[in-house]
């Protein structure tokens, strides 16, 4: 075999090892944060204030997770019985395994329950968005489950 059919076999290697590595990375999902990422960025300076308001709190709302019961709890202070909102259970490695519920507290403990056992174990963020008296709320706990 002379050089020049070494030189074409080098190249349609090299053209081949190019095509299965374009073809892999095609295959690739690649989930961002969220799919609003850019919404989501404008209304940074809005979710800092919500934050702000929730450090403030003289009675902060409590989140814990309890193994046993496979259960996520929220207690409200005595003061915000009856808020508007959502639970967001926010898994980061994949966005469609995330779960949202509306607040609903207990009005006699202000005590609300969200069952985990559906849910993949792993890190999950519990992020709780709120209003209450006029005021927006954020929150945000990282558990592993």
């Amino acid at each position: 075999m002379n050089w020049g059919y070494k030189i074409a076999a080098l190249y349609t290697a090299f053209v081949l090892m190019i095509l299965v590595l374009v073809f892999a990375a095609s295959r690739q999902s690649y989930n961002l944060v969220t799919k609003d990422y850019y919404a989501e960025e404008i209304r940074y300076g809005e979710r800092m204030e919500e934050i702000r308001n929730a450090q403030a709190l003289t009675n902060p709302v409590k989140i814990s997770y309890e193994g046993d019961l496979r259960q996520v709890s929220v207690s409200f202070p005595e003061e915000m019985r009856t808020p508007k909102g959502e639970i967001v259970m926010y898994r980061p490695s994949d966005e469609r395994a995330d779960k949202r519920f509306d607040l609903a507290p207990d009005a006699a403990t202000g005590i609300q329950q969200v069952e985990t056992g559906s849910l993949s174990r792993g890190l999950w963020r519990v992020q709780l968005r709120w209003e209450a008296d006029g005021k927006a709320y954020f929150q945000e706990q990282v558990l592993v489950l």
